[in-house]
């Protein structure tokens, strides 16, 4: 990639100039390499994590003689999870990630590539282990890193905007990961970041188009590698069938709130096509009785 490609004009830009020149296209071709590692590496991480709650939690208490999970199980394994997670806080470039107390957008810049390995130790002994559940904030930080990662490594003086551009790119993809549409991770991160204004296509557009082929990468893995049917196969008693079950009366309130709205919206247009049929024959009516007052002053 050469210096014009990647040029992002500094100062106040046109964004829709912007968007409609020669280096944003690059941008974009970019943005969508970037969504495909990220992906790769968001299914990886979290296929590591599931074989380790697995293995921990499922698998090894049967391995070791136990007819059922002891209650005090968890307990030596938090302590492992918390020992790592010290080690990763303290000795580890990153201090293990952004502090959850801040919420996901108030981490400060970019993750930077060195800081991945001290988040990644965090999440997987967190995650794997089970003091916390939720994997949306290790995933955006992979996604920023890898995203900073490739823009440096193309560029090694690449301006700051794009490497957030690539940032925000990357994380885009990874989360997108979690929620299987590009859509819901996307509005996540612009809720969560305060996206707005000017930033907001320029950032946006290659966000999504990194969104969605991470999404059809992390589909098509989890197909070709049959991790997805392994997980529903494996849920005892049927219990895939009552989630199915479950989750049944939210499609139906769902369907019937749809189909609820399309009516009133129909109604509404309908009001409103009425009443403007209703304002263009009153209108004419008055028309005619002006005119038809004029003739008359005029005949006298």
């Amino acid at each position: 990639m050469t210096d014009e490609e990647v040029t992002v004009e500094r100062g106040p830009v046109d964004p829709g100039a912007l968007i409609r020149s020669r280096q944003y296209r690059v941008i974009l071709v970019f943005a969508a390499i970037v969504g495909v590692v990220v992906s790769l590496a968001a299914w990886a991480f979290l296929e590591l994590v599931h074989g380790i709650q697995v293995g921990v939690y499922s698998d090894l208490p049967g391995d070791l003689g136990f007819d059922a999970v002891p209650w005090w199980w968890p307990l030596p394994w938090l302590a492992i999870a918390g020992l790592l997670t010290a080690i990763a806080i303290t000795r580890l470039p990153g201090s293990g990630g952004h502090v959850p107390a801040n919420g996901l957008g108030g981490g400060g810049g970019p993750t930077q590539p060195i800081e991945l390995p001290g988040v990644l130790v965090a999440a997987v002994a967190t995650l794997g282990f089970g003091l916390v559940l939720g994997p949306e904030a290790p995933l955006i930080a992979l996604g920023m890193g890898l995203g900073v990662l490739a823009v440096r490594r193309a560029k090694r003086d690449a301006p700051e905007e794009l490497v957030m551009v690539m940032a925000a790119a990357g994380s885009f993809a990874a989360i997108s990961t979690v929620f299987g549409s590009p859509v819901i991770g996307a509005v996540i991160l612009i809720e969560a970041a305060g996206l707005g204004g000017a930033r907001l296509p320029v950032v946006l557009l290659p966000g999504l188009i990194a969104a969605g082929l991470g999404s059809l990468v992390f589909i098509g893995l989890g197909a070709w590698t049959g991790a997805e049917h392994e997980r529903v196969d494996a849920e005892p008693d049927g219990s895939a069938d009552q989630h199915a079950a479950d989750r049944r009366p939210l499609l139906l309130g769902g369907g019937a709130g749809d189909r609820c709205g399309r009516r009133g919206v129909r109604d509404r247009r309908a009001r409103a096509g009425r009443g403007a049929r209703r304002g263009t024959a009153h209108g004419a009516a008055d028309h005619h009785r002006r005119a038809a007052r004029r003739r008359a002053r005029g005949r006298l």
